[in-house]
């Protein structure tokens, strides 16, 4: 765990840098298309999460063929 945890979080520093700069450009994107600020940030919400649940679901599934084999 020594070795891993200092990789672990940069690359969740990463994740969050990149989800946070598409999130500022689809938002700015939506914005200037004419929809409202409160509707833009929910819509962009349920697409990460969606987004983030796919990831997951895939992660899971991944590993559980893994172990399978």
């Amino acid at each position: 765990m020594f070795f891993v945890y200092p990789v672990y979080s940069a690359m969740l520093g990463h994740l969050r840098s990149k989800a946070l700069a598409d999130f500022q450009v689809r938002l700015e994107q939506s914005l200037n298309k004419g929809e409202g600020f409160a509707s833009s940030v929910l819509s962009l919400l349920c697409l990460s999460l969606r987004k983030d649940v796919q990831f997951i679901y895939k992660i899971a599934t991944d590993a559980f063929m893994c172990r399978n084999e």
